[in-house]
């Protein structure tokens, strides 16, 4: 079940001005192992919209250190405030409603996408850096042999494996 776009002037004409969704689906631009599942409410406030939602998921993210895949339970919970323009005069007046904090503008009369937001939101929630356990090491590292030194000195230097290939087309390569 999709979330489908939303009529601003619409939500005026529910009751408490308010659309509700409970959701269980797979976003295909979000990709996750099981469906995202949890409910979003659009409330129009006269002047802005009040958007809320909590929904959850697990995903497989590759860890930036170690490099290996790892599965993240994501839990979104969300409170925003979108400002609507009357008019195309309002888009460039300063409203004074900085300590609102409003940042997102839609037309008052336009639509709202519900399913978008989501998205967004979801895409906010992913953990940065992406790291598969506090203690994790980063990439395994095996020790060689330093190119043109005599066994008999030891001296190694640290090669990471997905070099490999390189490194001995290097060596084939200089004289």
């Amino acid at each position: 079940m999709a979330l489908a776009p939303l009529s601003i002037p619409g939500l005026t004409k529910l009751p408490q001005q308010t659309w509700r969704q409970d959701f269980k689906f797979i976003l295909d631009e979000f990709v996750s192992l099981t469906p995202i599942q949890g409910w979003i409410t659009v409330q129009h406030q006269g002047s802005y919209l009040r958007v809320a939602t909590e929904a959850k998921t697990i995903i497989n993210l590759t860890c930036d250190r170690c490099l290996q895949q790892y599965n993240q339970r994501i839990l979104c919970q969300v409170e925003e405030l979108i400002w609507l323009e009357l008019d195309d005069l309002d888009a460039g007046i300063e409203t004074g409603s900085q300590e609102l904090d409003l940042l997102e503008r839609l037309p008052a009369q336009g639509e709202f996408d519900p399913q978008d937001w989501l998205y967004q939101q979801l895409c906010l929630s992913l953990p940065h850096p992406q790291i598969c356990q506090v203690d994790c090491r980063g990439l395994d590292v095996e020790l060689s042999p330093t190119h043109g030194q005599s066994d008999s000195t030891e001296l190694s230097e640290r090669v990471d494996h997905r070099w490999a290939s390189l490194a001995a087309l290097k060596q084939q390569l200089e004289p």
